[in-house]
């Protein structure tokens, strides 16, 4: 909700003087940054969005958290009414698939892309 509030103003604050910036504080995980930045787009406007995180993924090799996985978005409007949108991370896996898969006891598959130690 605090996501959606927040790239409501913005569009409106974009919308009056040309650009909009808005700052959640005391938040939570709001999902996938590309449905914000998106939200944007319907208004002919490019949007970004981003969040920090709690500590969520060691360094290489290491085994304790000591960074977030600082998801960002942009996107971008287009001439056929499909947006251009990045929406990553900085994850090799998604927190919550990985939160899914210890909620089910399963093992964690290697994504692509990620090394094997």
């Amino acid at each position: 909700l605090v996501g959606l509030k927040a790239t409501k103003k913005v569009i409106e604050m974009a919308r009056h003087s040309g650009i909009g910036i808005v700052n959640a504080v005391n938040s939570n995980n709001f999902g996938a940054a590309g449905f914000f930045s998106t939200l944007a787009t319907e208004s002919e406007m490019i949007g970004f969005a981003i969040s920090n995180t709690e500590l969520c993924m060691p360094a290489m090799g290491g085994v304790k958290p000591v960074v977030g996985n600082s998801p960002f978005s942009i996107a971008i409007p287009s001439y056929d009414g499909f947006p251009i949108c990045l929406d990553v991370s900085t994850s090799a896996a998604a927190y919550g698939k990985i939160l899914q898969s210890a909620k089910n006891g399963l093992p964690m598959l290697p994504t692509f892309g990620a090394r094997q130690l």
